[in-house]
């Protein structure tokens, strides 16, 4: 019965020694892992920080395209009344033009009247 008291206690130091590493290998462990799920919650706080800055920059993007957007109407109707515009000019130009032709048709066929009788005139005199 010795030789079994010796080896039941030789087995308690053992399992003793074996929990007692294993307790302190696993205790390393979970400071490691508690140490570097820290490190995880400081980088994601710090990925939070930059998103919230980049929301913050995308909000003024928007806000600057949406004041460009109201210009651009306004550019837009500005450019549909000059294109009214140049259309009435267009017209303008070509209702001179042609009442302008008329006058000068009408002023041709006088000075041509004119001449004949001048011609006419210089024939019956014999100066031509």
């Amino acid at each position: 019965m010795d030789k079994s008291a010796e080896y039941l206690k030789v087995l308690i130091d053992v399992t003793k020694e074996g929990f007692g590493r294993i307790e302190t290998e696993m205790s390393k462990g979970f400071s490691d892992l508690g140490d570097k799920m820290d490190q995880m919650l400081d980088k994601q706080d710090q990925m939070l920080i930059m998103q919230d800055q980049m929301l913050d920059k995308q909000d003024a993007t928007i806000r600057a395209i949406q004041g460009l957007d109201s210009k651009m109407d306004r550019m837009l109707d500005k450019q549909d009344l000059l294109i009214d515009k140049q259309d009435e000019t267009t017209g303008e130009i070509r209702g001179l033009r042609t009442d302008l032709k008329s006058h000068i048709d009408l002023r041709f066929a006088r000075i041509e009247t004119d001449l004949g009788e001048v011609k006419t005139a210089l024939r019956d005199k014999g100066i031509i």
